[in-house]
């Protein structure tokens, strides 16, 4: 998740979300929630509309509102 955030303060959308969907496919399932929204946005970006609204709406699986902190 490291590397995808990277990606997104580079505004790499294109591996961002790349990483993204590694991430996911080795078992990854919850995700900071600011990272989330990058994610999303970044979808936005690359015109995958979508993707953007399906990641909208996963939203309250993939995160956790307080303390900007990932689920366990």
């Amino acid at each position: 998740m490291k590397l995808c955030q990277l990606h997104l303060r580079a505004q790499d959308f294109d591996a961002a979300l790349e990483d993204y969907n590694e991430y996911k496919n080795s078992g990854g399932e919850t995700i900071p929630e600011s990272t989330w929204l990058a994610l999303c946005r970044a979808a936005e970006a690359k015109e995958q509309f979508d993707r953007a609204v399906a990641d909208y709406e996963r939203q309250p699986r993939l995160t956790r509102r307080s303390g900007n902190r990932c689920l366990p």
